[in-house]
């Protein structure tokens, strides 16, 4: 993602990474 982010759609990626890396450790690596 190379274009800036709004407030909320900051707020729905930061929940999305939280969600996966519950999931998936390795992705949380990859994303942050």
């Amino acid at each position: 993602m190379t274009l800036p982010l709004t407030e909320d759609q900051r707020m729905l990626q930061d929940a999305a990474q939280r969600f996966l890396a519950e999931r998936h450790p390795p992705a949380a690596a990859r994303g942050a």
